[in-house]
């Protein structure tokens, strides 16, 4: 049985069974740590503090030594409908395809999107592929009715770049 399929008692008791010599290394933690950070279904997302999301991503794909693309949907009232990991790329990339990510939205009848993606080398600086595909999926988006609110760059140890709060003019 997976971590994920463990209810919240159980994963507390495998917490104790532990220890305390390995805390900051423990899948058991992280695990809980995830369920307790994530957004429910339905529930509405504070995109006023990017931080929030960026917490919520680490846990999600922050550590992976692969670069993991991922959309959360969200309806026009900020509620969770779904979150994805779209694309699976190698140490430096990914390949990212609009109509995946649009054809999950129409499905879902999504508003809005914030779009994440993991940095491996442990840089959030956003590369120029990563500003060309933002303003890409914001353009598709605009034409389908749909916003991208952000596009998040998350690495490891709690670090992470806002898009739209770096390059803000991609969405005017």
């Amino acid at each position: 049985m997976t971590l994920t399929n463990k209810t919240n008692k159980e994963l507390l008791e495998m917490l104790i069974e532990e220890g305390t010599d390995n805390i900051y290394e423990s899948k058991t933690l992280k695990e809980l740590a995830k369920r307790i950070i994530a957004p429910s279904y339905g529930e509405k997302v504070a995109l006023e503090r990017p931080e929030a999301v960026a917490a919520w991503l680490q846990l999600e794909i922050g550590d992976s030594d692969q670069e993991h693309f991922m959309a959360i949907y969200l309806d026009k009232q900020n509620r969770l409908l779904d979150h994805k990991v779209l694309f699976t790329g190698t140490m430096d990339r990914s390949i990212v395809h609009p109509r995946d990510i649009f054809r999950e939205a129409v499905k879902l009848n999504a508003g809005r999107i914030i779009l994440a993606h993991n940095h491996p080398s442990g840089s959030a600086e956003p590369s120029g592929a990563d500003i060309t595909t933002t303003q890409t999926l914001i353009s598709a988006g605009e034409m389908m009715g749909i916003n991208i609110l952000d596009h998040l760059v998350i690495v490891r140890g709690g670090g992470y770049a806002s898009m739209r709060e770096r390059y803000n003019h991609l969405w005017n």
